[in-house]
């Protein structure tokens, strides 16, 4: 039953490992298109700034101590605008770096949640054809089921080991617990009786 299900769980988790190169692929897509989006707002605060002959930085800390509290938090947006366009241009970056299989690595160690959210609910799976596609889907199936294999290991009974049967010897039958054979013995001793001369003994088979 274990390794039904162990199988089972490979082919799907060889399914769900194909399709992370595609998924890293329209991710990076979304990362370009949010890199675009944060990059206007923040030229068009920097051109607001630069209106008002204040540098970025001076116009973010005029905010931050303004006493209303939509412009304190129009400061704190924009810090925070400003730190994750860094933060996804260096990814995009890693990405120009990484090489086919780096990819997924550069993915899971430094994804932004909501554009991988949003490139979730937009994902298109895809056949795999790549040598990335299908060295992802054989590492998923080994992982899949091969984990699924360890976590059952505590919990599999042992088999009982098989003793073989003694083999048993045929037990000789008496001539008492063969009729026939008691009569023909029966029969041979009364013929003896009266052919056997007084005191005599049958002859002996053997030497003549």
């Amino acid at each position: 039953m274990i390794p039904r299900i162990s199988f089972i769980v490979g082919v799907l988790a060889a399914l769900v490992g194909s399709q992370l190169p595609e998924f890293a692929q329209q991710y990076r897509q979304a990362l370009n298109g949010a890199i675009g989006a944060l990059g206007e707002v923040v030229e068009r605060f920097d051109a607001t700034a630069q209106a008002s002959n204040l540098t970025p930085d001076e116009a973010i800390k005029r905010l931050k101590q303004n006493s209303e509290r939509i412009a304190q938090n129009t400061g704190l947006d924009m810090i925070e605008t400003k730190a994750r366009l860094l933060r996804l241009e260096r990814q995009r970056d890693a990405f120009v770096e990484a090489g086919p299989f780096t990819r997924i690595l550069v993915l899971a160690r430094d994804f932004d949640p909501a554009i991988a959210s949003g490139a979730f609910e937009n994902f298109e799976p895809a056949v795999p054809t790549s040598g990335e596609g299908i060295v992802t889907a054989i590492v998923g199936f080994l992982a899949g089921g091969g984990l699924l294999q360890l976590l059952a290991l505590p919990f599999r009974r042992r088999q009982p080991v098989a003793v073989p049967a003694t083999v048993r010897r045929p037990r000789r039958t008496r001539p008492e617990a063969n009729p026939a054979r008691a009569q023909s013995i029966h029969l041979r001793q009364r013929i003896n009786r009266f052919t056997l001369p007084p005191g005599g003994s049958p002859p002996r088979e053997g030497k003549r």
